[in-house]
């Protein structure tokens, strides 16, 4: 079975299930130096402050010399729980550093294929193959660096292709 895939205009911190009894599950690249305050990451930590916390915490674990460590490594923390949905942040170390004149595009293809890997694999673990689905901004693009063209061919692979129904949000259209 393939994954259905959708593009919705709005807030991903505001996702809209078609299905009130599986998890929604928010992934987004993180950069491997502990920064967590803007692009989608800076809506996270206002609708969730929560979840900044569990990052900077998790993140201090690996002091400077150690960040390469973080790359491809995903850090799940549970945001919110209502009466009809339970929503989980995917944090996901694939851009090493921020970016700069000097570091145009800091997303590492590599290490984000492996995180997002690792998403499928603790997914099915935590909630059961058909427990879950992902809605996710179009993660990798804006501050990472990347490129959508490069970044959905592994959407389809990794998620689609497993069955994993899948919303992308365009925030402002």
């Amino acid at each position: 079975m393939i994954g259905v895939y959708n593009e919705v205009v709005g807030d991903v911190t505001e996702p809209h299930s078609a299905s009130n009894n599986k998890v929604i599950v928010i992934p987004h690249v993180c950069n491997n130096v502990g920064a967590f305050g803007a692009g989608v990451a800076l809506s996270i930590a206002k609708r969730w402050p929560h979840v900044q916390q569990k990052f900077f915490d998790f993140s201090k674990r690996f002091p400077n010399t150690d960040r390469e460590l973080l790359m491809g490594m995903v850090l799940f923390v549970a945001a919110e729980k209502t009466a009809c949905s339970t929503i989980h942040i995917a944090n996901m170390f694939a851009q090493r550093g921020l970016r700069s004149s000097e570091n145009k595009h800091p997303l590492e293809y590599t290490a984000l294929t492996r995180a997002m890997a690792d998403v499928v694999d603790t997914c099915n673990e935590m909630f059961g193959r058909d427990g879950f689905e992902i809605h996710c901004p179009k993660f990798g693009t804006a501050l990472a660096g990347g490129t959508w063209k490069k970044i959905r061919p592994i959407i389809d692979s990794l998620w689609l292709g497993y069955g994993i129904d899948v919303t992308v949000y365009n925030f402002g259209g």
